[in-house]
């Protein structure tokens, strides 16, 4: 197996391609909990995230809120903060 193949099937396997359209009150939700709190050490957002499970059992990992903060950014539902990008990202 190839690394380019490797990669790509680890990357598949990580993290599945999620439609994040079903969930967007509840990533809209989430999001805005987050960005409201003052500095979160990553077991601090990772308990916030948990509260927050789809589908009664998945959590949203990292990368998928921050696809779902810049969406919601670029539909003007939310203000664009350098601070939420950080917090999302950590």
């Amino acid at each position: 197996m190839s690394r380019e193949e490797w990669e790509s099937h680890w990357l598949a396997t990580r993290q599945p391609d999620l439609n994040l359209e079903p969930y967007r009150e509840q990533l809209l939700t989430l999001i805005e909990e987050i960005s409201s709190s003052g500095p979160l050490s990553n077991d601090e957002l990772h308990k916030v995230i948990r509260r927050f499970p789809y589908d009664g059992r998945h959590t949203f990992s990292k990368s998928q809120l921050v696809a779902a903060y810049r969406a919601f950014c670029a539909e003007g539902i939310l203000d664009f903060e350098r601070d939420t990008l950080k917090k999302l990202q950590r």
